[in-house]
């Protein structure tokens, strides 16, 4: 059987500070893989520091990496344009098929020079005659002129889009856009263990007796930095608040972000720990997620009895263990996610939806009052979404093969 060369753009081996990335990039692996044996894979970065997690991923999943410079984009734009593709870097030229998955992709959430530059990536591709695949991933909305017409452009030349939630596949047929996919995210394809998450309690010296109950916070910076909901803060440290004086639950709080000088989900966790009172802080521990493994990051759920999540691959793994988690983001993403599992009312939009404390407090205390019917809803549907997350890859292998 010959080898099928696959170019996969949009995630990173660590430089970007997201561990959402490398999460999504082993669950595609693992779809891809599991329908494609003879998948040759490379990865596309635009950061030159993945070279320090190069051997891991090469040695234990075949992945190969290449580094490329934003400036070589726009001479591979020169080039397709003036139609010498022999130009173009080796590895796209031997690539049989291009898959895209940035996370969210054209949407009004990014600016409209964060559209243009995946736009001009995309052109670079599909003039040069290689076949587009959008995997799992979020899009939309498209209200703006400019985000609508970028979106069109390039998405109507893509052999395939797969939507990561029915509202992101409205957004898309609303669009003009037809046979749009749905499946769900990759990084549910992981395997998360109980046996894993005890032994990071013990590594960081917190108890890991199954007496012991926990509550997992995953806090997101962005929401501050980029959308100037500075509410948010306070709307955290309430939630802390009321779960230390109403529960037993002592509280892990677990950033996925830190990337210096923009988003530091760690930072924020710290801000946050020193303005409260002593007696909370006694309850509350910090884990610098640069310490764990990706196996290790998504195994934490496992001993929790409940999550409070604002970064989107914090939601899943909480999900993927069984554990209902309620959610405070930005945009449809996370409503389109919760909505797989019939949970979808315990979202706070922070984009879509005044906040009010109040109101977000009470939301909190029927949380922990439905805790048990809710991980029962999630644990009901979790066997179907990974099925979801896995079909992924058969849908790129119909276009490929």
């Amino acid at each position: 059987m010959s080898r099928l060369n696959i170019l996969i753009t949009g995630l990173s081996l660590g430089a970007s500070g997201n561990r959402g990335s490398t999460l999504i990039l082993k669950g595609m692996y693992k779809s891809l893989k599991y329908w494609i044996p003879n998948a040759d894979i490379t990865l596309e970065s635009f950061y030159e520091e993945d070279v320090k997690f190069k051997s891991e991923f090469e040695d234990r999943y075949g992945i190969k990496l290449k580094v490329v410079r934003k400036s070589r984009r726009i001479k591979d734009l020169i080039y397709v344009h003036l139609g010498l593709r022999n130009k173009l870097p080796r590895y796209v030229l031997e690539s049989d098929v291009v898959i895209e998955n940035t996370g969210v992709s054209y949407s009004d959430y990014r600016t409209f020079y964060q559209n243009l530059g995946l736009y001009l990536k995309h052109i670079v591709f599909i003039k040069a005659g290689k076949p587009l695949i959008f995997f799992t991933q979020a899009m939309g909305p498209f209200r703006r002129r400019s985000t609508k017409l970028l979106a069109r452009k390039t998405l109507s030349k893509a052999s395939l889009i797969i939507a990561r939630g029915v509202i992101t596949k409205k957004y898309l047929e609303d669009l003009g856009l037809r046979d749009i996919k749905l499946c769900a995210d990759a990084a549910f394809l992981l395997d998360p263990s109980v046996t894993t998450a005890r032994s990071v309690l013990q590594k960081l010296g917190l108890n890991s007796s199954k007496r012991t109950e926990y509550v997992i916070f995953s806090p997101n910076s962005i929401i501050i930095t980029t959308f100037r909901k500075h509410i948010y803060k306070d709307l955290l440290k309430e939630y802390l608040r009321i779960i230390a004086n109403n529960t037993d639950m002592n509280i892990i709080m677990l950033p996925y972000f830190i990337l210096r000088n923009r988003y530091d989900d760690l930072k924020l966790s710290r801000e946050i720990l020193n303005s409260l009172p002593s007696r909370f802080r006694d309850r509350i521990s910090i884990i610098d997620p640069r310490g764990l493994s990706d196996e290790e990051l998504i195994s934490l759920p496992t001993i929790c009895s409940a999550a409070i999540c604002s970064r989107f691959e914090s939601c899943v793994a909480a999900l993927n263990a069984g554990i209902a988690p309620l959610t405070i983001g930005w945009g449809h993403k996370y409503v389109e996610l919760l909505m797989m599992f019939n949970i979808e009312n315990y979202v706070i939009d922070t984009l879509g939806q005044d906040i009010s404390i109040t109101v977000s407090r009470e939301l909190l205390l029927r949380y922990l009052n439905e805790l048990e019917r809710l991980h029962n809803r999630v644990r009901s549907n979790l066997r179907n979404v990974k099925e979801l997350a896995l079909k992924a890859g058969y849908f790129v292998r119909e276009i490929v093969t």
